[in-house]
């Protein structure tokens, strides 16, 4: 396994060289194989090996080391760590027993909405919609941020962004006319588009001990993009007061106003939102479809177009195979052949 350092302090290479940071020449980034928590560093210029054992708490990290042409033992720290990881990728994707988890993993930048994120959010959604045997899709994030919304320092000078294969709102809008259900697990903070992500999913779970905010207006801007899929969830009274203060609320309140569904203690967070994924996976894949379309459809539409919509709606799924089946197996006292063979 290869790990990446990023940003390595320059005063630990003084520490660990006795040499000034003039002296070594201290590359962006440095490849470190790890093999038995024992890294063996080799740097450019005239920097001597060295084997390290390393003790990794959060982000500091303490060094033992011994250098090859010396039998002197030193110890210090390393305390300018940004992140140790063991994927290089934006987010991560995993489908396991009908649900495929995507999980935001940029850490270090708040898992903001940077052009390689939203690519990588695009591509495993995507890949979840086309994969028959994904049923339910699930939001998550590595980090203390869920996301962190636009990625401020982006587009600064001498910086080359990615080409965009999608958009954020198209990513928004995925998620709202996906057939399968999306859900989240919403373990860190959400600041502007990550409020927005977070509202856009069917149903979020989010660990009582995070913050959420509308801060768009204190940088001079304003959650307009966002705002068509939050509004539709707020009272105006409460969308008002969110969007004008931007202030940040715990996830209880959050879940008060109707942004997210529930807040829980962050030690019962994953058993919640696993029980919730055992109940939605048992729905029919046509049936959990057109429940989406019901939510997002009825209530834009005219009470008379309304009654003839889902009218005709009902009766396409009374008479479909999928109906027949869930009833075969209700009498039967069964699982219908839908549910995942893990699912009690």
């Amino acid at each position: 396994t290869t790990r990446r350092i990023i940003s390595a302090s320059r005063a630990i290479t003084a520490t660990l060289t006795g040499r000034s940071t003039t002296q070594v020449a201290t590359p962006a980034k440095s490849e470190l194989p790890v093999q038995s928590k024992t890294l063996r560093h080799n740097q450019s210029g005239s920097v001597p090996h060295a084997s390290f054992n390393v003790a990794a708490i959060e982000e500091k990290v303490s060094i033992t080391y011994t250098s090859l042409r010396s039998p002197i033992c030193n110890t210090c720290a390393l305390t300018r760590l940004k992140v140790v990881t063991d994927s290089d990728e934006a987010t991560l994707y995993a489908a396991v027993n009908g649900v495929a988890t995507i999980t935001l993993n940029r850490p270090e930048n708040k898992n903001a909405l940077s052009v390689e994120m939203v690519n990588s959010l695009g591509d495993n959604l995507q890949a979840a919609q086309s994969d028959p045997e994904v049923r339910v899709i699930l939001f998550t994030n590595n980090g203390n941020t869920f996301c962190a919304g636009a990625d401020l320092k982006a587009n600064q000078p001498g910086v080359t962004q990615p080409t965009a294969r999608h958009s954020f709102v198209q990513i928004l809008d995925d998620i709202i006319e996906s057939p399968k259900p999306v859900l989240g697990q919403i373990a860190g903070h959400c600041t502007g588009g990550g409020v927005g992500l977070a509202a856009a999913l069917d149903i979020s779970i989010a660990a009582d001990d995070i913050i959420i905010g509308f801060t768009e207006v204190r940088i001079g801007v304003a959650p307009a993009v966002i705002s068509v899929v939050c509004l539709p969830k707020l009272r105006r009274a409460d969308a008002s007061e969110l969007f004008l203060n931007g202030e940040r609320i715990p996830a209880s309140r959050a879940a008060e106003v109707g942004l997210i569904n529930r807040a829980v203690p962050r030690d019962l967070l994953e058993n919640e939102v696993g029980e919730t994924l055992g109940k939605v996976v048992r729905g029919g894949p046509n049936a959990l479809a057109a429940s989406k379309q019901l939510v997002s459809k009825v209530p834009q539409m005219r009470r008379s177009d309304a009654w003839e919509w889902t009218a005709e709606l009902s009766q396409s799924l009374f008479q479909s195979p999928e109906a027949e089946e869930g009833i075969s197996a209700f009498r039967e006292r069964r699982d219908a052949d839908w549910v995942p063979p893990s699912q009690p």
